[in-house]
């Protein structure tokens, strides 16, 4: 009984810390944007203020927990994937010790804050996330939920009603940047998306359904076309899980409504994913060279191919020159700027976080990154069948992640919403599973 009350206690602290994380962020930064003639970067302080002070808060509570539940501390060190991570960690500290610029890499450049400070933050998140009961999950899920619903019928009043509302008049609102906003949205769809195969009242049904349409509009009418191949990717892997899962109708009604929603959204004067797949088969054509341009050379800003991927192309290839200049340990974390700069390019970020994270931390960094996340998921699909949908919903999470990843990076006050779910993979996943026919063999 004494144990079970201890774990109440812990769970309640886990649970308030995840409302003041999800609510505290967007009010600031809504509060401080109302101030006159405000600065951009005292929101940004704020934000990085309260989520440096906000991990020190659950790291401790985290280790006070495992003091006192020496068998959650043993399990703990059971999880394989946690220590691939930690290694990535420390490589990020031997890329920073070697960087070019040490401050960048250990503070991150104003904006995005992507320093090893801020990576190491990232223990907290992933702790709580791995903390959360499955009760306590679906009560954080709902949370999140209601909260993107809040902030998305704010963006839409701020473009075409208000516009002083937040601190951009487009529709990224409290992001900045709808690559940013991208990101959030897109776990915002993944998570309903498993709320309404979880829900069996027909109330939370039908209310999961019209929260996937809003979150499917916004998606498309924020017009980040890479967080949208991600969800597109992620709901042809639903597929299949919807076979398994017996929820074929509900997966029916949600692609219906996605199709629907993609083929008929109008903004701004234009059909936004029409003219984001014709954008994209024009890229494909450049990249087969189907059509007549000359030989790609670096510098040369009159190549097609620079444009690729809306005009990406040239800091892909000049992200992967860098990366074999220093392929050990890179330029350093946040430290591209320099680099692109030399070159004449007025952008600091590859805009796809392998090819980011090869240059800044070296090819040995980031494939622990990548080892780590690919070994995560592969456990998580072997465990699709015996997983509920909660379970599962971080699975998914993380494949949306992982695809977006290829057309953008994410920064400070995004990440940690990612960091979460991945903490709670990490719990859901990464132990020895134990199939019927190992049972059968246990019992004789």
């Amino acid at each position: 009984m004494k144990r079970f009350n201890k774990e109440n206690i812990f769970q309640l602290i886990y649970v308030i810390n995840s409302l003041v994380f999800l609510v505290y962020i967007p009010i600031i930064v809504i509060m401080k944007s109302q101030v006159k003639d405000y600065v951009y970067s005292e929101i940004t302080d704020a934000r990085t203020r309260f989520c440096f002070i906000f991990s020190i808060i659950v790291f401790i509570i985290f280790i006070i927990n495992m003091i006192v539940d020496r068998n959650k501390f043993k399990t703990l060190l059971k999880k394989k994937t946690i220590f691939i991570f930690l290694g990535f960690l420390f490589w990020c500290y031997l890329s920073t010790s070697f960087s070019s610029s040490v401050r960048n890499s250990l503070y991150g450049i104003e904006y995005r804050y992507n320093g090893l400070l801020e990576f190491l933050t990232y223990i907290s998140f992933a702790c709580l996330g791995y903390s959360l009961n499955d009760k306590n999950r679906i009560f954080y899920f709902r949370i999140f939920t209601f909260i993107a619903l809040i902030i998305g019928m704010l963006c839409l009043y701020n473009v075409n009603i208000n516009g002083k509302l937040l601190p951009t008049n487009d529709i990224s609102g409290i992001f900045y940047n709808i690559n940013h906003y991208g990101y959030f949205i897109s776990y915002s769809v993944i998570i309903v998306i498993f709320l309404f195969f979880h829900d069996k009242n027909i109330f939370m049904k039908i209310l999961d359904y019209l929260v996937f349409s809003f979150f499917t509009y916004i998606l498309i009418i924020n017009n980040t076309f890479g967080t949208y191949i991600a969800v597109l990717g992620t709901l042809i892997f639903l597929s299949v899980y919807a076979v398994k899962k017996e929820v074929k109708i509900k997966y029916i009604l949600l692609i219906l409504i996605f199709v629907i929603l993609s083929v008929k959204t109008e903004y701004n004067g234009e059909m936004v994913v029409a003219e984001n797949f014709s954008q994209l088969l024009y890229d494909f054509k450049i990249i087969n060279n189907e059509r007549k341009y000359s030989k790609f050379e670096l510098g040369d800003d009159n190549n097609y191919i620079s444009y690729v991927g809306n005009y990406r192309g040239k800091l892909w290839i000049y992200a992967f020159k860098y990366s074999l200049r220093k392929p050990i340990v890179g330029y350093g974390l946040d430290n591209l700027g320099a680099q692109y700069e030399k070159d004449n390019i007025p952008i600091d970020t590859p805009h796809n976080l392998i090819l980011n994270l090869a240059a800044t931390v070296g090819y040995p960094g980031m494939l622990l990154y990548i080892s780590g996340l690919i070994i995560i998921m592969i456990k998580g699909l072997k465990r699709i069948k015996v997983n509920d949908h909660i379970k599962n919903l971080a699975l998914f999470v993380l494949i949306d992640h992982f695809i977006s990843s290829m057309f953008g990076i994410t920064i400070y006050y995004v990440t940690p919403y990612f960091i979460i779910i991945l903490g709670m993979a990490i719990n859901s996943y990464d132990d020895e599973l134990v199939t019927k026919k190992a049972r059968k063999r246990i019992k004789n």
